[in-house]
Protein backbone atom coordinates (compact mmCIF):
# COMPACT_ATOMS: atom_id res chain seq x y z
CA UNK A 1 0.00 0.00 0.00
CA UNK A 2 0.97 3.51 -0.78
CA UNK A 3 0.30 6.71 -0.33
CA UNK A 4 2.04 9.77 0.60
CA UNK A 5 4.76 10.34 2.90
CA UNK A 6 3.98 11.04 6.60
CA UNK A 7 4.48 14.37 7.19
CA UNK A 8 7.09 15.40 9.55
CA UNK A 9 6.26 17.32 12.30
CA UNK A 10 7.51 21.03 11.86
CA UNK A 11 10.13 21.95 13.60
CA UNK A 12 9.93 24.68 16.30
CA UNK A 13 11.79 27.83 15.87
CA UNK A 14 14.52 29.16 17.68
CA UNK A 15 13.93 31.87 20.00
CA UNK A 16 16.21 34.38 18.51
CA UNK A 17 16.77 37.80 19.84
CA UNK A 18 20.07 38.59 18.52
CA UNK A 19 21.59 37.68 14.85
CA UNK A 20 25.40 38.49 14.04
CA UNK A 21 26.32 38.32 10.91
CA UNK A 22 29.56 37.51 9.31
CA UNK A 23 29.20 40.21 7.11
CA UNK A 24 32.30 39.86 4.65
CA UNK A 25 31.59 36.30 4.51
CA UNK A 26 28.06 36.42 3.63
CA UNK A 27 29.31 39.44 0.79
CA UNK A 28 31.88 37.16 -0.15
CA UNK A 29 29.80 33.94 -0.94
CA UNK A 30 26.80 36.14 -2.49
CA UNK A 31 28.21 38.66 -4.60
CA UNK A 32 32.15 37.87 -4.92
CA UNK A 33 33.50 40.69 -2.74
CA UNK A 34 32.68 43.42 -0.03
CA UNK A 35 31.55 46.87 -1.24
CA UNK A 36 28.97 49.86 -1.45
CA UNK A 37 26.64 48.17 -3.75
CA UNK A 38 26.94 44.80 -2.06
CA UNK A 39 25.81 46.52 1.41
CA UNK A 40 23.28 48.69 -0.25
CA UNK A 41 21.65 45.16 -2.07
CA UNK A 42 22.17 43.28 1.52
CA UNK A 43 20.79 45.89 3.77
CA UNK A 44 16.76 45.77 2.21
CA UNK A 45 16.46 41.78 2.32
CA UNK A 46 17.83 41.74 5.78
CA UNK A 47 14.94 44.57 6.43
CA UNK A 48 12.82 42.46 5.07
CA UNK A 49 13.67 39.13 6.41
CA UNK A 50 14.03 40.84 9.89
CA UNK A 51 11.36 39.77 12.78
CA UNK A 52 10.49 42.62 14.40
CA UNK A 53 11.66 41.40 17.68
CA UNK A 54 15.02 40.26 16.30
CA UNK A 55 18.12 43.03 16.51
CA UNK A 56 20.80 42.10 13.82
CA UNK A 57 24.09 43.29 13.95
CA UNK A 58 26.15 43.42 10.17
CA UNK A 59 29.94 42.77 11.43
CA UNK A 60 32.61 43.88 8.98
CA UNK A 61 36.31 43.78 8.89
CA UNK A 62 38.62 46.52 9.38
CA UNK A 63 37.87 50.12 9.81
CA UNK A 64 35.33 52.58 7.82
CA UNK A 65 36.01 54.78 5.25
CA UNK A 66 37.29 58.43 6.71
CA UNK A 67 34.79 60.56 8.49
CA UNK A 68 32.50 57.37 9.18
CA UNK A 69 32.21 56.00 12.91
CA UNK A 70 32.74 52.18 13.64
CA UNK A 71 28.97 52.20 14.37
CA UNK A 72 25.80 52.70 12.21
CA UNK A 73 22.47 52.27 12.60
CA UNK A 74 22.06 51.01 8.93
CA UNK A 75 17.68 50.86 9.80
CA UNK A 76 15.45 50.11 12.37
CA UNK A 77 16.79 46.62 14.51
CA UNK A 78 19.78 46.66 12.52
CA UNK A 79 23.54 47.82 12.69
CA UNK A 80 26.53 47.89 11.00
CA UNK A 81 30.02 47.52 12.94
CA UNK A 82 33.37 47.33 11.65
CA UNK A 83 35.65 45.12 13.58
CA UNK A 84 38.59 48.09 13.58
CA UNK A 85 42.49 46.85 14.58
CA UNK A 86 41.33 43.15 15.43
CA UNK A 87 39.28 41.26 12.52
CA UNK A 88 35.57 40.56 12.77
CA UNK A 89 35.56 37.12 13.33
CA UNK A 90 37.78 38.00 16.36
CA UNK A 91 35.21 40.69 17.40
CA UNK A 92 31.91 38.75 16.87
CA UNK A 93 33.50 35.62 19.11
CA UNK A 94 34.65 38.26 22.01
CA UNK A 95 31.04 40.17 21.55
CA UNK A 96 29.19 36.58 22.27
CA UNK A 97 31.37 35.73 24.95
CA UNK A 98 30.26 38.98 26.86
CA UNK A 99 26.83 38.36 26.98
CA UNK A 100 24.97 36.95 29.59
CA UNK A 101 24.02 33.09 29.59
CA UNK A 102 20.44 33.81 28.26
CA UNK A 103 21.23 36.42 26.01
CA UNK A 104 23.69 34.09 24.46
CA UNK A 105 21.18 31.34 24.04
CA UNK A 106 19.31 33.95 22.06
CA UNK A 107 22.29 34.85 20.25
CA UNK A 108 22.34 33.02 16.38
CA UNK A 109 25.64 33.57 14.48
CA UNK A 110 25.57 33.63 10.64
CA UNK A 111 28.50 32.57 9.02
CA UNK A 112 29.96 29.68 6.82
CA UNK A 113 33.19 29.93 8.07
CA UNK A 114 34.10 26.31 9.80
CA UNK A 115 36.47 28.09 12.11
CA UNK A 116 34.28 31.05 13.54
CA UNK A 117 31.64 28.47 13.52
CA UNK A 118 33.74 26.53 15.99
CA UNK A 119 34.77 29.34 17.71
CA UNK A 120 30.91 30.76 18.57
CA UNK A 121 30.28 27.34 20.06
Amino acid sequence: MSGPPPRRAPQPVPDMGFVVIDGDNLLHRVRGMRDEAGLHWLLPRLKAWRPPEVEILLMLDGSPGPGVGRRQQAAPGIRMQHSGRIDADTAIVDMVRAQGYSERSRTVVVTDDRQLTERAR
